[in-house]
């Protein structure tokens, strides 16, 4: 079989730059969040800094869940602020209740820290932070938004939070709220060669 490299999506924050560029930034939303996990995290700031002032004329919130990303002090006067105001929280891998204060080492902007608020995700394994942490992503990006949160607006749920702590709950969802622009997890890359994974193929 042969392999075709597809252009503009040879890595990860590559190919978010290109969904950007293709998909979103064409759609007729005027406000727009951003759930990414895991490395999606770094990609969402590869996409900050490459599209700036397209995606912070329209940006109202990031959800981060259980994120690999850092804000540093290079970044522009523009995202600094939008850090600073508030407008970014990171759902952890923790032990502890979910949304409980977590305290780790924001950096910020003169650190190279995440720069946002960490609280827990109510749970203590990387893969289930996002499931167990939905509906408090829910809550903050409706409070961003300025809207009224409405419990019966999320996604059908197979589990139960109650039911995050057992390996073998599966969860499916179809958010219709908003759109993640970003959702890029290592941990997926299964079906890719080792010496292929940050190459998008065909």
């Amino acid at each position: 079989v042969e392999r075709v490299r597809i252009p503009q999506n040879e890595t990860p924050p590559t190919h978010t730059i290109t969904v950007w560029d293709e998909f979103v930034q064409n759609a007729a939303a005027k406000r727009i969040v951003v759930v990414a996990h895991s490395a999606g995290g770094h990609c969402t700031m590869s996409l900050l800094r490459a599209r700036e002032e397209q995606v912070m004329d329209r940006l109202v919130a990031i959800a981060f869940t259980d994120s690999v990303h850092s804000v540093s002090r290079n970044e522009s006067d523009r995202v600094k602020e939008f850090f600073e105001r508030g407008d970014a929280q990171n759902w952890v891998q923790s032990e502890r209740e979910l949304d409980t204060p977590i305290s780790r080492p924001m950096g910020g902007i003169m650190g190279g820290g995440s720069g946002c608020p960490c609280v827990s995700a109510g749970h203590h394994k990387h893969e289930y932070t996002s499931p167990c942490a939905i509906e408090s992503v829910f809550k903050f990006v409706c409070d961003k938004l300025g809207e009224a949160y409405q419990s019966d607006a999320l996604p059908t749920l197979t589990y139960t939070l109650d039911d995050c702590d057992e390996e073998k709950q599966e969860a499916r969802t179809e958010p219709d709220l908003f759109t993640s622009v970003a959702s890029l997890d290592n941990n997926n890359d299964d079906d890719n060669d080792d010496d292929d994974n940050d190459e998008g193929e065909k």
